[in-house]
């Protein structure tokens, strides 16, 4: 299902004086991207382009760059894919603004004439489509595309910020990860560090772990919990973000590197330590796993009735 709804950008066609947003994000997306804008959009005759943008290329003996003539068609509000008649002499447009290839930027799809005649000019000139599932891919996961997201497509961005951010209920019952400092819960921004106290000088060259503690970044805690231990010559922190923890590939790789350090005796927690670092790990899940369906919920209700089922899930 698609993230981005393009019908929240007004009309192409319109008299509503926003007839050129979609041109307008165009040129931001394209500038967000590193492209030079050497002509912005413009209202009346274009002589066949939207845009014109210079791409910086860097090479081992020189750097070069590529000039780009856009072509921008706004069909969302109809769903219709754009055809050959929408595109009229692509390579004399190129020639034309003296171009070394040729951008379409679209909220639809080409239609299948048209990705046929845009191929077949590949020998003459670079040929780039832009559409409506690669210009979202784009928005989503490239960080420097946020802001252009959020100010062209408000509705979109602020639920895909929602769904993405939301922590699921693993355990029947929420449980937030306060920061230490100001009790903000992290789980919702994500913006902070879970940290590991170390004891300094251990003597067989292991982990020894005397605390952990979480914090934000964005009101400095973390700062000012770094600056106190900072006075104690005798402790050390290593540091973990917890954007970093909501990718399941890196929360796996942090519990399972630390479950092998106990393994094999290179880690060492203090009690109090290590039920802080198990309540880190459950808290946190809550932002990496899927919620746990009813069905599932009655199996693990069947299952902790049998007498070598590890209970105590999600007591702290």
């Amino acid at each position: 299902m698609p993230i981005i709804d393009f019908t929240e950008i007004p009309l192409a066609n319109s008299s509503d004086g926003k007839q050129d947003t979609f041109e307008l994000f165009a040129r931001d997306f394209l500038a967000a991207l590193g492209f030079e804008i050497e002509e912005s959009p413009s209202r009346g005759a274009d002589g066949g382009k939207d845009l014109v943008v210079l791409e910086f290329l860097s090479g081992l003996i020189r750097d070069d760059k590529r000039k780009w003539v856009v072509s921008c068609k706004h069909y969302a509000h109809s769903g219709n894919s754009i055809g050959d008649k929408d595109e009229i002499d692509v390579m004399g447009r190129v020639r034309k603004f003296k171009a070394d290839g040729f951008m379409a930027f679209y909220s639809t799809l080409p239609s299948s004439g048209l990705a046929q005649t845009l191929n077949a000019h590949k020998d003459e000139a670079t040929i780039e489509v832009w559409d409506n599932e690669k210009i979202e891919n784009l928005l989503v996961v490239n960080p420097s595309l946020q802001i252009i997201f959020e100010r062209y497509f408000p509705k979109s961005y602020k639920a895909w910020r929602s769904e993405t951010k939301k922590p699921v209920q693993v355990f029947g019952a929420y449980s937030p990860l306060e920061c230490v400092v100001c009790g903000e819960d992290l789980l919702t921004d994500r913006q902070g560090n879970i940290s590991l106290v170390l004891k300094a000088d251990d003597k067989e060259n292991r982990n020894y772990v005397l605390d952990v503690y979480w914090a934000c970044r964005t009101k400095k805690c973390d700062a000012i919990m770094e600056g106190k231990l900072s006075r104690n010559l005798n402790v050390i922190t290593t540091w973990i973000s917890i954007s970093e923890l909501a990718t399941p590939l890196m929360y796996m790789r942090w519990v399972g590197s630390h479950l092998t350090f106990l393994h094999e005796g290179k880690e060492i927690f203090e009690d109090k330590a290590f039920e802080k670092f198990r309540n880190a790990v459950m808290c946190v899940s809550q932002i990496v796993v899927k919620e746990t369906t009813p069905a599932q919920w009655s199996m693990l209700r069947f299952a902790a009735t049998l007498p070598d089922f590890m209970g105590g899930i999600g007591s702290s």
